[in-house]
């Protein structure tokens, strides 16, 4: 199972996401995951009825995600306290912080 991200309405999941500050969108490619941890991106997949905003915790995630199944997908990249606000389950499965970097 994996990790997602709720927002108030379950459709336009990107466009919510994006009101956040510092959550970006970007390319697919520009989605891989950040080994320095202090980033996530985030797959907003578009289910018909509800937006599904999977965290892509690591790199077979991501090349889940990535792969093309005929269902629109948005891409998005949030700074890891973001992501741990609005999923706080997530946390074991990110890459650790170095103690000397900063969140």
């Amino acid at each position: 199972m994996g990790y997602y991200i709720e927002t108030k309405l379950p459709l336009n999941k990107a466009d919510q996401l994006l009101t956040i500050a510092g959550v970006e969108e970007v390319s697919a490619l520009a989605a891989s995951p950040d080994r320095s941890g202090q980033t996530v991106s985030v797959c907003v997949v578009q289910n018909g009825e509800f937006d599904a905003a999977a965290v892509c915790f690591n790199d077979s995630e991501y090349k889940d995600f990535l792969q093309p199944d005929g269902r629109p997908k948005r891409w998005l990249i949030f700074p890891r306290n973001v992501v741990l606000t609005l999923c706080p389950s997530v946390e074991y499965m990110l890459v650790p912080l170095n103690p000397a970097q900063s969140i």
